[in-house]
């Protein structure tokens, strides 16, 4: 017996989850807290947040860079620890934009399985342990070897005193960049900071007492995890397979770190008709 599979979890996983619903995920057992995603606005984006009954709303995602004037050297250095490509501007360099926020709700997961140990040959899914699957068609939203990835180390920080009216960030200070941080976001009631490489505790600890006195804004340390499949290292764009059934959707799948979550939308639609 054969079917639809999705490898992987996370908000690309859930996107295909809804689009092809008779699809059935592998993953291990994932736990996670819901964030907002900010959409960019099209007429699939819309149809598919319509059709799936997501509640969401228009706002003018704020963006900030720190200092507001960039040399070179900031945007050099930037580039280098986030694996961007040479001379690329954090979102364009744009102050603002209009997106569609919105939460994505988490699928469940079907068959609990380590990623990194699937495989597939001539239409069989192998999973560790030897259980072998037919399947359709696969789609693979998970990471590849983790050699082609550099760790992203996550904090989770609670505004304690001042200010900040942008949705995220940039933070292109050459002091914060040579310690790794490189972004905070606002998600919710909390704020995320972002730092290149796997930090230990009294590095995340330092980045964001540093990041506070930059900013000029007292910050307090909540939590941190290490994402051992963060920045994608080299930007290959790997093609789909339909001769072999198998499609990538998503950044860490389809190794280019300019995949939005838009795309997944679009392309999932198309393939299903639109």
């Amino acid at each position: 017996m054969t079917g639809d599979y999705i490898v992987g979890a996370g908000a690309a996983a859930s996107i295909l989850k809804m689009v092809f619903p008779e699809a059935k995920i592998i993953s291990p057992a994932v736990s996670k807290s819901p964030d907002l995603f900010y959409l960019w606005d099209s007429k699939l984006v819309r149809t598919f947040l319509d059709k799936y009954k997501i509640p969401f709303f228009e706002t003018q995602v704020k963006v900030g860079y720190y200092p507001s004037k960039l040399s070179r050297k900031q945007i050099e250095l930037y580039n280098k620890i986030t694996y961007k490509e040479k001379n690329s501007l954090p979102s364009k360099g744009k102050e603002s934009f209009t997106a569609l926020q919105c939460d994505i709700p988490e699928a469940r997961i079907d068959i609990e399985a380590k990623v990194e140990d699937v495989k597939f040959y001539k239409k069989k899914l192998i999973l560790d342990g030897g259980l072998q699957l037919g399947y359709d068609r696969l789609f693979w939203t998970a990471p590849h070897i983790k050699q082609l990835y550099s760790p992203i180390t996550f904090v989770k920080c609670k505004l304690k005193s001042g200010s900040l009216e942008h949705n995220y960030i940039y933070l292109l200070d050459e002091e914060l960049l040579n310690m790794g941080a490189y972004r905070l976001s606002r998600n919710k009631n909390s704020y995320l900071l972002e730092i290149a490489g796997a930090a230990d505790p009294d590095v995340a600890l330092a980045a964001v007492a540093k990041v506070g006195e930059k900013l000029g804004i007292s910050l307090k340390f909540f939590s941190y995890r290490v994402r051992a499949f963060g920045h994608v290292k080299k930007h290959i764009s790997v093609p789909d397979m339909p001769y072999a059934g198998v499609f990538y959707f998503g950044r860490y799948a389809q190794l280019d770190h300019e995949i939005m979550l838009t795309d997944v939308i679009e392309k999932a639609l198309r393939m299903n008709g639109g």
